[in-house]
């Protein structure tokens, strides 16, 4: 029992770094036309894309020190159907 554990800790850390690679891609491309605030939002995402996955945005505005639209609107910027659409990407990666 404790090695399925295991095992299904490493492959849900292994899925959370390749979504935080390949959200730094995203955010690379990008990074010239992002605000402070933003640049702070997406530093939280690659950190932790868990709280993204299983949070609300005004946990993540919470943690990010901004609000809750600021979450929303940079999830548009993004291409993501607001809040919901990165969290569901998220979630899929994981």
């Amino acid at each position: 029992m404790a090695e399925r554990n295991y095992n299904e800790c490493y492959r849900f850390r292994k899925n959370v770094m390749v979504i935080a690679k390949n959200f730094a891609t995203q955010i690379a491309e990008l990074s010239d036309h992002l605000t402070p605030t933003e640049l702070r939002i997406a530093r939280l995402i690659e950190n932790d894309p868990e709280l993204i996955a299983f949070g609300t945005a005004a946990s993540v505005a919470k943690v990010a020190e901004t609000s809750a639209p600021s979450i929303v609107r940079f999830a548009d910027k993004l291409g993501y159907a607001g809040f919901s659409g990165l969290q569901k990407n998220i979630r899929q990666e994981v």
